[in-house]
């Protein structure tokens, strides 16, 4: 997990299967909006672990961090559930709180800061990132055996939906 990070760092793009991808956390990559500001609107189920130990204790970071974050535990779950499954509980716990805080950023610029969210599903790069990320935590998930409904994947489809639809009609 934090063998991702450093190599994520020291090449300033996101490590995924090999590849690096920009941007990486730079703050003007990502939508203006950072923990401390989203956590008046997450809800209850967004509050868990990762909520406790992260978001309170993170009040500047933003989304590009969380991304960070879900790369990490999404490259390292599908070997931990394989080669230490007594740990896999964990870390399924962890990525899917992650999922969850994620869900909380989106639905929150949608709802109360709409020109962000839009400007982050025309931002080819943070978005690419971010929907690669993503994708490939749920698969992540499943592949461990965590069934469909219990990963936070509701506002992520969304925001996959809506960016491809804003990139079909820029293109025509």
């Amino acid at each position: 997990h934090e063998l991702i990070h450093v190599d994520s760092f020291v090449h300033q793009g996101f490590f995924v299967d090999g590849v690096y991808y920009e941007p990486y956390i730079r703050a003007d990559a990502w939508p203006a909006l950072t923990n401390e500001q989203v956590r008046p609107y997450l809800l209850d189920s967004e509050r868990g672990i990762v909520y406790r130990l992260y978001a309170l204790n993170t009040p500047n970071n933003h989304l590009g961090n969380l991304v960070d974050e879900i790369n990490a535990y999404g490259h390292v779950l599908p070997f931990v559930c394989t080669a230490e499954p007594e740990s896999a509980e964990k870390q399924v716990k962890n990525l899917t709180g992650f999922l969850h805080l994620a869900e909380g950023y989106l639905r929150t610029l949608r709802s109360t800061m709409p020109a962000e969210y839009i400007r982050f599903a025309r931002n080819k790069e943070a978005r690419g990132i971010f929907v690669l990320v993503v994708q490939r935590a749920w698969k992540a998930l499943r592949e461990c055996g965590v069934p469909d409904h219990a990963i936070p994947a509701q506002e992520a489809a969304y925001f996959v939906r809506y960016s491809t639809a804003l990139r079909e009609v820029a293109s025509k």
